[in-house]
């Protein structure tokens, strides 16, 4: 709570100030009154208050040259002065001692007061946090090197075994200042009856390090229970704000060489988080990747690169959100991950080449960015705006209503798709929608079909999740003896032979 000193020589409006609020209830409690700014000074001595509401006339000593003398000392306390409309010359004055903040006295009431006391928090609040971080940015450097710091560090105690913590949010920082949000937190532990001493050394927006102490004598069954509820109440802090959290943990001593290791080891495990939505915990090692998902999700990586160098929409709007949001999520890989961003990247600015599409830096960057805040499907959303980019500057020029009949096969190519369908569907004649096919896209209707079709098959018969006569329905064939031949025909293989069991 921040400490308020009123100094007003009218007893009326002395008392009214101190009863027009509920100070409490606003973080603030009042330390003292006093009638003249003599009798001010020696209060304000006595409880150091942070904020200091006062009369600009008053007798023995005025509220300005009691300022002045504040001043001398202490930069950092606020003020509030109190103002008639004939003392505004003075509210000038104080200007120059840095006193920005006054009321006028026939204005004052609840509203005025705490809008002006409102202020002066916020900018308590903003110097503490800044002081704050200047101070631990310092150790934090030191620290994170495995050095000692230049001065005593305010973690518990060095030497002590507890938990280092990786707090990182999702996409916001927390929209309250760290001072406040951690006396939030040692009070809703309290009253949860959960005895957790801890401290954090990390005040960067969006990301924060904890060091969370064992308590005595706990067994390791007690320690991790501990754990888990501290995080799990901190998580639950932060969603009050509507911030999502990934938080990582490892064991770890209060000494600046372990505290380097374990904050490397959490940076790595915390990459986790791009395979999970909302908030998340993760402790221990990062598990490695089966072979078969890491085979597959590099078969569907050449699949994209192939697609990419074709431009191929159709093949790529269907396997890169296969490789980002279902098979890279299955393998568990955060490397794999990031491996097949770097590849996409580089493959989609080559193919650029020296085209300079206006816009495509955009969402290549935002990829990159979506890899390392934790948004596997901001990734994929990413590449495809990327590739429609790309293919709307250098790809194939159709006219409104062939793109409006592929748009049509690719969204309905497992139904009874007809040419006679299209040509009601877009008003047109099938003559007439049939020359224009073939003129635009270089093949006829029916061709372009089969080859969505089989192109369609393939992807979810490597997907391992159908079998082949499950396939053939979902790509439109009724008849799975047909189907077979049409695939052949197309691929040269028969389906059996992409079907990953």
């Amino acid at each position: 709570m921040y400490k308020v000193l009123i100094v007003e020589d009218v007893d009326i409006v002395r008392e009214d100030i101190k009863h027009i609020i509920d100070w409490k209830r606003h973080g603030l409690t009042v330390v003292g009154d006093a009638k003249n700014g003599e009798r001010g000074m020696a209060l304000y001595r006595k409880h150091q208050p942070d904020i200091v509401i006062t009369d600009i006339k008053m007798p023995v000593m005025t509220g300005l040259e009691m300022i002045r003398k504040i001043r001398e000392t202490d930069a950092g306390v606020q003020f509030i002065l109190l103002t008639a409309f004939e003392e505004f010359e003075y509210a000038k004055t104080a200007m120059a001692l840095d006193v920005y903040s006054y009321i006028l006295k026939h204005e004052l009431d609840e509203d005025s007061l705490l809008r002006e006391l409102d202020k002066q928090k916020r900018l308590l609040d903003e110097r503490a946090h800044i002081g704050r971080i200047g101070k631990f940015d310092v150790i934090k450097s030191h620290l994170l090197a495995g050095q000692e710091p230049p001065e005593p560090y305010a973690l518990l105690s060095q030497g002590c075994r507890g938990f280092l913590l990786l707090a990182e949010s999702r996409g916001k920082d927390i929209p309250v200042h760290h001072t406040a949000l951690y006396d939030k937190l040692r009070e809703q532990l309290e009253a949860r009856a959960l005895a957790c001493a801890f401290e954090y050394i990390d005040c960067s927006p969006g990301a924060h390090l904890l060091f969370l102490k064992d308590p005595p004598s706990a067994s390791e069954a007690k320690k991790d229970a501990l754990l888990r509820s501290f995080a799990g109440e901190y998580q639950g802090l932060l969603q009050q704000y509507g911030v999502e959290t990934a938080v990582a943990a490892m064991p770890c001593r209060d000494e600046p060489a372990c505290i380097r290791e374990a904050f490397h080891a959490l940076q790595a495990l915390n990459r986790q988080k791009l395979f999970r939505r909302g908030s998340c915990f993760f402790c221990g090692e990062p598990p490695a990747a089966p072979a078969a998902a890491r085979e597959e999700v590099q078969g569907l990586l050449r699949t994209v690169q192939e697609g990419i160098r074709e431009l191929d929409r159709t093949l790529l709007e269907a396997a890169v959100p296969r490789l980002f949001t279902e098979a890279l999520p299955e393998s568990g890989s955060v490397a794999l991950l990031e491996d097949c961003v770097r590849e996409l990247h580089h493959a989609i600015s080559t193919r650029n080449e020296k085209r300079e599409v206006a816009g495509l830096d955009g969402p290549l960057d935002n990829a990159m960015a979506c890899m390392r805040s934790g948004d596997a499907t901001g990734i994929s959303d990413s590449f495809l705006e990327a590739i429609r980019l790309l293919d709307m500057a250098i790809g194939p020029r159709y006219s409104k209503r062939i793109h409006a009949a592929i748009r049509y096969i690719d969204q309905h190519y497992g139904e009874d798709v007809t040419l006679q369908n299209l040509a009601d569907r877009l008003d047109l004649s099938t003559i007439y929608i049939s020359q224009l096919f073939k003129r635009e896209v270089g093949t006829t209707f029916s061709v372009y079909l089969t080859r969505v079709r089989v192109e369609k098959a393939v992807q979810l018969l490597q997907s391992g999740r159908y079998k082949v006569y499950e396939v053939s329905a979902m790509v439109g064939y009724q008849s799975i003896q047909y189907f077979s031949k049409v695939f052949k025909k197309e691929t040269g293989k028969t389906p059996g032979d992409y079907y990953r069991r």
